[in-house]
């Protein structure tokens, strides 16, 4: 590589992916020389992403892989912005926009430049159906050929690439997930006012009891199961704060609620900003899911020092290694609402329990994740940071 300043594109499918989650590290790179250049469906109209890059463009990607014009049009918008500008690493996220950019920009790897995919949970699993998963295994083989480097933000997905040889595996690097801001997630900075605020709001007694789940309303997430076990533990004493935006699945889970008479034990918060003060109002948070990648709603509870309940699933199985929670079989009511009774009936073993799910994040902290991905520019670019 020359001596100018590298120059780096990013790619995801919808600029908020950047807004959520990368802007740290665009920040970091920026800071270390690189000139950072963002792709998204309209990420002009996004202007915390166009203030956090050099330059932004924008790719029509669509969310439905099987929209061939869309496909065809944002592939060609992709190769024509390679053609123009010599990126020497290209970084892709989310699946549609990643299997998009690594096809058009395969050609351009003959220029030297390096390729990078971070899966935040391969489509294929345990849990998932066996062709679905066929379909999906053979399509990140296929997409691996036009992969340099593949990072997995879970230890299942980092042992499925390498038996399934996505990629080299010595080109394989386990990265834990996009970093948790540990200052901003903490106990010490949520204060008891904005914590008895959110059981206002909820009309708490000082003897209520709440579970929290923050999540957005589909399938996967499982919310039928809480409203389940909730039903099972027939207490009126214990409620549940579900946050998250709506989905085609929040009206069946408002009917079942209604169904089984626990209008007044669950609550619907719908999007919030103040996620910490509502972790900290709880006893305990839960997340049910079939398949996550690696949930940052059970990462921020753990950080906050608030016990979960979680899924058995990949990513959650990770970040309850450390003791800060409970793992239940998916779909068993019955246990969860057994793990649910065990934490909220017991204070001093919750808190307990939370103590160790905050000293089990460190590994996941946004200076330790911004380092790992420093070494693998390092690697891929064949330069030391800073230029």
């Amino acid at each position: 590589m020359n001596s100018r300043a590298p120059r780096i594109l990013l790619a995801a499918t919808v600029p908020g992916h950047f807004h959520h989650f990368h802007l740290p590290w665009v920040k970091r790179l920026r800071e270390l020389g690189c000139v950072v250049h963002g792709a998204a469906d309209r990420i002009t109209e996004m202007p915390e992403c166009v203030a956090a890059f050099n330059e932004v463009h924008d790719v029509p990607f669509s969310r439905n892989p099987l929209d061939l014009r869309a496909v065809s049009a944002a592939g060609h918008t992709i190769a024509a912005l390679m053609d123009r500008i010599q990126f020497d690493l290209v970084h892709v996220h989310t699946p549609v926009a990643a299997f998009i950019t690594r096809k058009y920009a395969h050609p351009f790897r003959m220029r030297g430049a390096k390729t990078v995919y971070t899966a935040h949970g391969f489509h294929f699993h345990d849990n998932g159906r066996p062709l679905t998963n066929v379909i999906y295994q053979t399509l990140e083989k296929r997409a691996g050929k036009w992969t340099d480097y593949l990072v997995v933000i879970n230890h299942d997905d980092e042992a499925a690439a390498r038996d399934l040889k996505i990629v080299p595996p010595e080109d394989v690097f386990y990265i834990p997930g996009v970093g948790i801001d540990l200052e901003q997630f903490s106990p010490a900075r949520v204060t008891a006012s904005a914590v008895q605020g959110v059981r206002d709001e909820l009309k708490l007694s000082p003897n209520d009891k709440l579970v929290t789940m923050v999540a957005e309303f589909t399938l996967n997430k499982r919310h039928r199961d809480v409203v389940q076990a909730i039903a099972r533990l027939n207490r009126s004493d214990i409620h549940v704060a579900f946050v998250g935006p709506g989905g085609s699945h929040r009206a069946e889970v408002e009917a079942q609620a209604t169904q089984l008479g626990l209008d007044k034990v669950i609550h619907f918060l719908g999007y919030r900003q103040d996620i910490p003060a509502i972790f900290r109002a709880a006893a305990c948070a839960t997340l049910t899911s079939q398949r996550e990648g690696l949930p940052r709603s059970v990462m921020e509870a753990l950080s906050l020092e608030v016990p979960v309940v979680g899924a058995d699933t990949r990513g959650i199985r990770d970040l309850l290694a450390g003791g800060g929670g409970i793992i239940v079989p998916i779909g068993d009511t019955e246990r969860l609402a057994e793990a649910i009774r065990d934490l909220v009936d017991n204070p001093e073993k919750s808190r307990a329990i939370g103590a160790s799910g905050r000293r089990s994040m460190e590994p996941y902290s946004l200076p330790n994740v911004i380092s790992l991905h420093e070494q693998l520019y390092q690697r891929a670019l064949g330069v030391c940071f800073p230029i």
